[in-house]
């Protein structure tokens, strides 16, 4: 006396409206793929369409957007976060910066450097009081272990004591992840 349940309304619209366009759509043509023409354009004619940003452009507006920033003396302000999103290049663009002002560039902390306690990779930060520090990959900071986070909670705490001008560069699914996991949006 077993009757098989109706599938889902969803799923019933879902396999009629693919019926149906199947009937009104030509078939496509050789080359063009499922998802249309877009996706077998040839990579010269996207990069020709939607070229990479020139990081010396990127640099100079990045500059530009930094200026109150780098003559304020408000320690409230002391520290600044440039969020992108993956493949963006805003870590490029931050160290690039930082080169040309001639500040020093922290890399993320090795994982033995983690294990550690972090304190060797949070000595590089206290190097130089006067000029500002650039970190450009702080998701690679708590990425590389479990026991990431602990440090990252650290530096933060640095960060707020000391107030230490800082340059912080990050892309945007990690941002996410320390905003769920820290808070890290209402410290900085």
């Amino acid at each position: 006396q077993y009757s098989k349940p109706g599938a889902p309304a969803g799923d019933v619209v879902r396999g009629r409206w693919a019926s149906l366009r199947r009937h009104i759509r030509p078939r496509s043509r050789p080359g063009q793929g499922e998802h249309g023409p877009l996706s077998a354009a040839p990579p010269y004619l996207l990069n020709r369409a939607a070229p990479v940003p020139d990081l010396e452009q990127m640099v100079i507006a990045l500059e530009g957007a930094l200026q109150n920033w780098f003559f304020t003396r408000d320690p409230k302000r002391s520290v600044k976060v440039i969020v992108g999103p993956p493949g963006s290049n805003v870590d490029r663009t931050v160290a690039a910066l930082a080169r040309r002002k001639g500040w020093p560039i922290v890399g993320p902390p090795t994982p033995t450097e983690i294990l550690a306690g972090g304190d060797s990779w949070l000595e590089n930060l206290r190097d130089d009081a006067l000029r500002p520090v650039v970190i450009p990959r702080l998701g690679n900071c708590f990425l590389r272990h479990h026991q990431g986070l602990e440090l990252l909670g650290r530096l933060l705490d640095w960060l707020e004591s000391s107030r230490r001008r800082c340059l912080l560069a990050c892309d945007s699914w990690a941002w996410a992840f320390l905003v769920r996991a820290l808070q890290i949006d209402a410290m900085l």
